[in-house]
């Protein structure tokens, strides 16, 4: 049976359309995502972003019941930021827009990560930074660093799950408790998580430079997907939003 973590994310390996995109345009749309993401306030804009998203979810093979439970696993952080909203004044359109935000943010992350190998992150992240390659930077050594970001987050997060059912045995109960005793047992554990998370890092550094791994050479990779129909259509959407923020904004 495959070993997956639905917490957050680990790359789930099934053929779909999603997958087989263009590694680079998964990327590119990712930039083009988080900018809006800084930017609009316009409910309409991301409300057109969350359905394309769904669409991506679905055609991506991945079982729905993943990203629902990355969506459940922030419940009290959803109650902690309306209660935030509501002691800074801000209205219910507003306070939707930005917990809007954050779940499209922390979904679109699951979806990328679940449909993208590791060995095609890099190689990816290497493809988007190369056209400042002229500047004489060590792309290779950026896109690592990069990578390294990327994979530090579910990581810990797949690390902290682990450790909370470990504490449960002493006594350490967050399954069972309410908002105050996860906020103990999380409290409790973050900094086991956090070591365990960076000597996890270091291994997959190690096991980095056993392959060969060289950041002062030319990055390849076998499969880095195509640039088809898939990556097209959803390039032009994200343009489409883009062009949707810049009006919004007032720059044209």
């Amino acid at each position: 049976m495959m070993s997956f973590n639905s917490l957050f994310g680990s790359y789930y390996p099934v053929d779909s359309n999603i997958h087989n995109m263009s590694v680079t345009i998964k990327l590119l749309n990712f930039v083009i995502f988080i900018l809006i993401m800084i930017g609009s306030v316009g409910l309409q804009l991301h409300l057109f972003i969350l359905a394309i998203l769904i669409l991506q979810i679905v055609e991506s093979k991945v079982p729905c019941r993943f990203f629902f439970s990355m969506f459940y696993g922030f419940r009290y952080l959803y109650v902690f930021m309306i209660f935030m909203f509501a002691s800074l004044g801000f209205s219910l359109e507003l306070s939707l827009i930005y917990l809007l935000k954050f779940v499209l943010i922390i979904e679109y992350l699951a979806l990328l990560v679940h449909t993208t190998s590791l060995s095609e992150f890099d190689y990816g992240i290497y493809k988007v930074l190369n056209p400042i390659n002229f500047l004489n930077f060590n792309i290779s050594y950026i896109s690592l660093i990069i990578g390294n970001v990327f994979r530090f987050i579910p990581a810990l997060i797949t690390t902290e799950n682990r450790v909370l059912k470990c504490q449960a045995s002493r006594g350490i109960d967050y399954i069972h408790s309410g908002i105050v005793g996860k906020y103990h047992a999380v409290i409790y554990s973050l900094k086991n998580s956090l070591r365990l998370t960076i000597k996890r890092m270091k291994e997959i550094n190690n096991l980095a430079k056993l392959r060969m791994y060289n950041v002062k050479q030319r990055r390849t990779n076998f499969r880095t997907g195509k640039f088809n129909f898939y990556s097209l259509m959803l390039l032009i959407f994200h343009l489409l939003f883009l062009y949707g923020y810049i009006l919004e904004v007032g720059l044209l």
